[in-house]
């Protein structure tokens, strides 16, 4: 990697965690190990990336209850191959319900 590239990476970090935007990379095969967080987590839910602990559970347990059955869904959409939306709320550190969309 040139010092060109580092510059970039760097620079598009910034960018991503001033963004209200979270990125995050799971895995699909079981859908249930979080490969890495966006380091803007904290500031838009109030967590720090390793309270998912490399595990979606925590996902799921901040996951609204009338929106599980509906991301569940999505997941196994995802699974086959196919690419589909899902919006979900999530409770934040103050106990709040906040809408994402993955996509």
């Amino acid at each position: 990697m040139t010092s060109e590239d580092l510059a970039m990476a760097k620079e598009m970090l910034r960018a991503i965690s001033a963004s209200p935007v979270i990125f995050y990379r799971a895995s699909l095969d079981d859908y249930a190990e979080v490969e890495s967080v966006s380091p803007n987590l904290a500031a838009i839910l109030g967590y720090e990336d390793r309270d998912f602990d490399n595990d979606l559970s925590f996902l799921n347990r901040l996951m609204h209850d009338d929106d599980r059955t509906g991301y569940a869904a999505v997941v196994r959409v995802l699974r086959a191959g196919e690419q589909q939306a899902v919006e979900y709320r999530l409770q934040n550190s103050r106990g709040d319900f906040l809408w994402f969309r993955d996509q």
